[in-house]
């Protein structure tokens, strides 16, 4: 099963109110060193996908260091809408879509996705989820088979819309990914280092996102950061969200 991870670097800020592309830069630096820190565990191809505008000298400075091709996205939808156009242009059997502030902290955290994949079959995987408005895979970091998701019947081209496609139904138009991969008979799981949770159970796992030290994430993002540097009962409220 060929892999391919797409990963999103924002060269400039593609709808109004967005932080500026500068505010990104540590999390793109944050994520190529902590790629080269810890080992995914399987073969893959990367693809850079410099939202915003073409990638500057800089940019492309930043990723020299790492095997990878390039991808430009110049559209207004936000992560979500960045991973539909660029799974187009990939040739992969299982693509993992990840936004600019995830990063790695334990070797094997691509693995453990590609390993489900394979023993479960098509379908959408993640290694954080939340019941918050509706039950979903987090799109912070998400893995589906591009050519099963070319078939979702929604152009994600603005922020509202990527809002939609993470963790609401807008008017009941089947947005909603994780809903749409539910209403196909596809599996739509959370994978953590030591089980695989369906729909039902995505809240259940000890030290998930959100809960606990959040170790059984395979991967974290700047909302377990926030998690981690809450007070005591603010970490209450941000559990309460996701459960």
């Amino acid at each position: 099963m060929k892999t391919t991870i797409i990963y999103l670097n924002v060269t400039k800020s593609g709808y109004p109110g967005a932080s500026p592309a500068e505010y990104y830069i540590p999390y793109s630096k944050r994520w190529v060193d902590t790629y080269k820190r810890f080992d995914p565990g399987t073969e893959h191809d990367v693809r850079i996908v410099s939202c915003g505008a073409a990638p500057t000298d800089a940019t492309v400075e930043m990723y020299s260091s790492i095997k990878h091709t390039w991808d430009s996205y110049l559209g207004a939808g936000s992560d979500i809408g960045a991973c539909q156009y660029a799974m187009k242009n990939v040739d992969a059997d299982f693509v993992v879509c990840m936004s600019t502030p995830v990063y790695f902290w334990k070797a094997g955290w691509l693995k453990k996705l590609v390993d489900a994949r394979e023993f479960f079959g098509d379908g959408i995987y993640g290694p954080m989820a939340s019941y918050q408005n509706r039950p979903h895979i987090r799109t912070s970091y998400w893995c589906v088979d591009p050519k099963t998701f070319a078939a979702y019947p929604h152009l994600i081209d603005n922020r509202e819309k990527c809002a939609w496609a993470e963790s609401f139904d807008h008017n009941n138009e089947g947005w909603q990914i994780s809903d749409w991969y539910a209403n196909k008979g596809k599996v739509a799981l959370l994978v953590t280092w030591d089980q695989v949770a369906d729909r039902d159970h995505w809240r259940t796992p000890d030290n998930i996102f959100r809960r606990g030290d959040q170790s059984n994430c395979p991967v974290w993002d700047q909302h377990v950061d926030k998690y981690f540097s809450a007070h005591y009962h603010e970490r209450l409220a941000f559990e309460k969200q996701a459960d």
